[in-house]
């Protein structure tokens, strides 16, 4: 084996763009050079994606107007779970006597993220209104931004 050939330890497509250039033989091995450099890229971009969960809270509360709702139930649920480690976005909608929150989590799981909503609203959210339900929580998992 030549000493050309001989691969220091360096990452590959480092290795391959001094291999191409130091040889100088075509635009073969420049093209080579260019096609591992984005290969390398696209991996690294893949590995950093994660997965993504949407968790639904749904809260009812008898009798009572959207602006009721809103300030006993949305605006409070709000401000628990904007706190949780992950959340992306949160959206809300409030209606008469109902609440439904979503919220986006990168990095989790629909069964982590569920079980983190969850413990946060046992922890952090809770309202003595007997009239106000306890809030429902479900999840789903997204597909992953890779995968699109």
């Amino acid at each position: 084996m030549s000493a050309s050939s001989v691969r220091p330890n360096i990452p590959f497509h480092t290795w391959v763009l001094h291999r191409a250039a130091a040889s100088r033989s075509d635009a073969h091995m420049i093209r080579i050079a260019l096609l591992s450099l984005a290969v390398a890229t696209l991996l690294a971009a893949c590995a950093t994606r994660s997965s993504t969960a949407l968790v639904s809270v749904t809260t009812r509360i008898q009798r009572a107007t959207p602006e009721c709702v809103e300030a006993r139930v949305t605006v409070p649920l709000e401000r628990v779970l904007s706190r949780l480690q992950g959340v992306e976005s949160i959206r809300s909608r409030t209606s008469e006597a109902e609440s439904h929150i979503e919220v986006s989590f990168t990095g989790l799981g629909a069964e982590e993220a569920r079980g983190t909503v969850e413990e946060a609203l046992s922890r952090g959210w809770t309202d003595v209104d007997p009239r106000i339900s306890k809030p429902a929580v479900r999840a789903i998992s997204l597909p992953s931004p890779a995968a699109k």
